[in-house]
């Protein structure tokens, strides 16, 4: 199934900076998008710094699914792997 591209104007944080995406190229070469983004300014009031999330004020709501059947013995560390969605997409 393939996965949706990021809406233009979608904001994301890297490092303390927020970058907002301008534009796909999906032609150039086949199988391969580029994004493009521009730099924008860090706004305190929606932009969490510390968690490195931008426009935190328009999250949706996140669940985690783990199977019931699974059994984990006492002391055991877990590596979760993962991947941010957003409505169902990556």
């Amino acid at each position: 199934m393939p996965h949706k591209l990021m809406p233009i104007n979608t904001e994301i944080m890297v490092i303390d900076e927020v970058w907002y995406l301008v534009d796909y190229d999906q032609s150039s070469v086949p199988g391969i998008v580029f994004m493009s983004f521009t730099e924008t300014n860090l706004n305190q009031q929606r932009d969490d710094v510390d968690n490195k999330i931008a426009n935190i004020d328009k999250l949706a709501t996140w669940v985690i699914n783990m199977p019931a059947t699974r059994t984990v013995a006492a002391n055991t560390i877990i590596v979760p792997e993962f991947a941010i969605l957003k409505n169902g997409v990556i």
